[in-house]
């Protein structure tokens, strides 16, 4: 079985070269992508993926993760910039839902921190 990987971000650096990798890995199928002005829940439900895999800007990510979690599918987030309080709605959310949660990811300057000394 593959996992069908959707990319949002895709004409970025690293969503591009996300493409690559995942074009030779034969656990991983390409499943499409999504850039500046698409619509990231019609694509999710157009290309039917396993995961979206997000690289776009700080601004968008807390959305585009609810978004992609509303629709039942696993977020990868190569984003930083989501303060403390957005990493633990986004844990409830993954709790809730069975997913795992985002243990890696680089809060607000500062937040990370705070964050460190809670765990």
């Amino acid at each position: 079985m593959t996992i069908r990987v959707l990319i949002n971000g895709i004409s970025g650096r690293m969503g591009s070269m996300s493409v690559e990798a995942i074009k030779i890995d034969r656990a991983l199928e390409f499943a499409g992508g999504t850039g500046r002005g698409d619509n990231l829940s019609d694509a999710i439900v157009r290309n039917k993926p396993d995961v979206v895999l997000d690289f776009t800007i700080p601004k968008s990510i807390f959305e585009n993760a609810k978004t992609i979690k509303s629709l039942g599918i696993h977020p990868v987030i190569g984003t930083s910039g989501l303060t403390r309080s957005q990493i633990e709605t986004l844990q409830e959310l993954c709790a809730k839902q069975g997913f795992p949660q985002f243990p890696n990811l680089c809060p607000k300057s500062g937040e990370k921190e705070k964050l460190n000394e809670k765990t």
